[in-house]
């Protein structure tokens, strides 16, 4: 009787769960594990879940994980597995295990409960990316803006360069120009200077005859 009252709690649950013993030979699953992995009662109870199938639950790791549930006394929960199955396609699974001790014949079983959370990390991956794009999407934009800024940049700097180069040769020509200015301003006075000595020349030259006769 109890192990009918335990048979029928486990078959409404929703998630695939199946009744292991010791030796991880099904016991009972019930039907969402049937659904879920497309398999009836007659080729699943009675079968080491290991060897269920074309063995495709015989995932090192999950051996190993059920091995330590009755070598070390102890469950485990959310244990991710993922694998490929014939017929459903691949698939990420949350596997939660959990060793009871059967009262009447004192007898180890594992219950183990499958939740498929495939669609989920699809979504999470899907979302991660979008929020990626949208990050590349922002970093190409500042890039994009800084790019403007330094293409500005790089206008002003050449425009401020042609500025230089005309006000240094407007300097190179005042240079120039003020320098043949004081050429000829030197020249001037030069001139103005031998001007005065010719005439100074010549009025004592005109002086001295004139004071002989006189």
């Amino acid at each position: 009787e109890s192990q009918e009252y335990s048979e029928a709690i486990i078959s409404t649950i929703h998630e695939p769960m199946v009744v292991l013993n010791k030796d991880f030979t099904i016991k009972s699953a019930n039907k969402s594990f049937y659904k879920k992995f497309h398999v009836n009662k007659e080729q699943t109870e009675g079968i080491r879940l290991f060897d269920l199938g074309n063995k495709q639950w015989n995932i090192p790791k999950l051996r190993k994980a059920l091995n330590e549930i009755l070598s070390k006394n102890r469950s485990f929960e959310n244990f991710e597995v993922t694998h490929t199955f014939p017929g459903i396609g691949r698939k990420a699974m949350l596997l939660n295990a959990h060793l009871i001790v059967q009262k009447t014949h004192h007898e180890q079983l594992i219950l183990l409960a499958i939740a498929d959370v495939t669609e989920v990390k699809r979504l999470a991956i899907a979302f991660q990316l979008k929020e990626r794009a949208e990050e590349l999407s922002k970093a190409n934009k500042f890039l994009v803006r800084q790019n403007k800024e330094k293409e500005k940049r790089a206008a002003e700097l050449i425009i401020a360069n042609r500025e230089l180069k005309f006000q240094n040769k407007e300097k190179v020509i005042r240079e120039n120009t003020n320098r043949k200015l004081k050429i000829a301003m030197q020249l001037a006075e030069e001139a103005v200077k031998a001007k005065q000595q010719f005439l100074s020349n010549m009025s004592h030259e005109i002086r001295t005859p004139m004071n002989a006769i006189i």
